[in-house]
This record gives C-alpha cells, sequence and structure tokens, in this order.
C-alpha cells in the first residue's frame, strides 16, 4: 500500500519497518465476516484465514463527494478546481479548501487534491486573508507537504511525487531519501526517517534547484 504514496522502492522499505516492529501484514485479502466472540473478534478473509483480536479498527477510505454541486457550473473534476488562492475557477465569489478543494499547482498546472490536515489548515489560512483583502489574495506555500510518524520515524512527503515513475534513492545508513525530478530540476521528495534530507529537499523544490545541487547539500 505505501507504493501508492511513495513508490515501490521507498514503500517496501515502509512495509520492513512493519515487520520490524512485529506487525503482521495481509496484503490484497478483503474481510468478509466480523464476529464477535467470548475470546474476542474473529476476523475472516477472503481467503479462508482467520484472525482473532481484541480490536478492530476499520479503515474504508474516502472518496470526492461533489454531487451536490451538480449543475454548479463549477469544475467538479476530481474535486473543485481552484486557482492558487482558493477561488473556485469561473467563479471567484466560490472558495473551497480542504480535502475536496482542488488547487493549482504553483506552476499553473491544474494541481492535486491533498488529504492532509496541514494542507486544510495552509488553504484556510489563504482564504480567509483573501476575503479579508481582496486585492492581495494570498497564495499557500510553494511546497506543500505531508508527513506520518511510524514505530519512531518520520515520513515526509514534499512536492509533487510522480508515483509511476521510481525515483532516484539516496541512501545514508536506515535513512533514504526519494526524489523526483523534471527537466533536471527536483520536484518531488520523500524522506524516510532523514530530517535534513527533508528540510534540504525543501528548500531545493521551491528554489528549483537541480538534484546534483541538492545531493551535494545533503552529503555527509
Amino acid at each position: 500500500p505505501p507504493a501508492r504514496v511513495v513508490g515501490r522502492r521507498l514503500g517496501e522499505r515502509i512495509l520492513a519497518w512493519h515487520d520490524e516492529a512485529g506487525v503482521s501484514l495481509r496484503l490484497g485479502r478483503v474481510v468478509r465476516t466480523l464476529e464477535h466472540r467470548a475470546d474476542g473478534i474473529r476476523v475472516r478473509l477472503d481467503d479462508g484465514e482467520e484472525l482473532r483480536a481484541d480490536h478492530v479498527l476499520v479503515g474504508i477510505g474516502a472518496e470526492v463527494d461533489v454531487g451536490w454541486l451538480a449543475g454548479s457550473g463549477l469544475d467538479l473534476e476530481g474535486g473543485i478546481a481552484c486557482d492558487r488562492h482558493g477561488r473556485a475557477l469561473g467563479a471567484d465569489h466560490v472558495l473551497a479548501a480542504g480535502d475536496i478543494a482542488r488547487w493549482a499547482a504553483a506552476d499553473g498546472s491544474a494541481g492535486r487534491r491533498v488529504e492532509h490536515w496541514n494542507s486544510a489548515l495552509e488553504q484556510a489560512r489563504c482564504i480567509a486573508a483573501t476575503l479579508l483583502d481582496p486585492g492581495h489574495p494570498r497564495a499557500p506555500g510553494d511546497v506543500p507537504m505531508v508527513w506520518s510518524d511510524q514505530h519512531g520515524r518520520t515520513i515526509q512527503v514534499l512536492g509533487t511525487v510522480d508515483t509511476g515513475a521510481e525515483p532516484r534513492v539516496v541512501e545514508d545508513g536506515e535513512r533514504l531519501l526519494g526524489l523526483w525530478d523534471s527537466g533536471g530540476r527536483v520536484v518531488g521528495a520523500v524522506s524516510l526517517g532523514w530530517p535534513r534530507g527533508a528540510l534540504a529537499s525543501r528548500r531545493a523544490i521551491a528554489s528549483g534547484a537541480s538534484v546534483t545541487e541538492l545531493l551535494d547539500a545533503v552529503a555527509p
């Protein structure tokens, strides 16, 4: 599953972290039944395997719901399409933030939705500033970032990560840094347990630095 967010090679490292921590994974399986019994909860999978648990946390994912906006005239493909300031395209009086909003990227491209509370907070600040002073609309920081702490390590995803393309991976012991580039310029990065690498990547993406310049910055 991590490969959908950080690419195959980095995803494999994250799965290894779970394995080292004693987490048993059942990938590609579907839960068929959940049954409460005297000794706990029985979980039956589609391959017939049965697991016992004291507690079960169900994560069903989410799909953006824009059906209630049908007929509004807004661009709803993949979320509400907005400019860099959160204003819906073709309807400046409508502003959107959070999981439902697809803000334009810094280079003017369509951008994508970022389903993370950090992004929602930043977008809300921008919208508030724009509403208070429409003549000087505010745009978010040029480098979107999300993160997750797992098993004592921090995963940081910065910029635009194309998981369909394999990144250039830099290793420093247990720390990994995956880099995605466009025309030789760093556009996205994933840091696994490497805060200094994440900081250098954020600066490189913001400044349009080359991959070589970033590698020099993180060299021991």
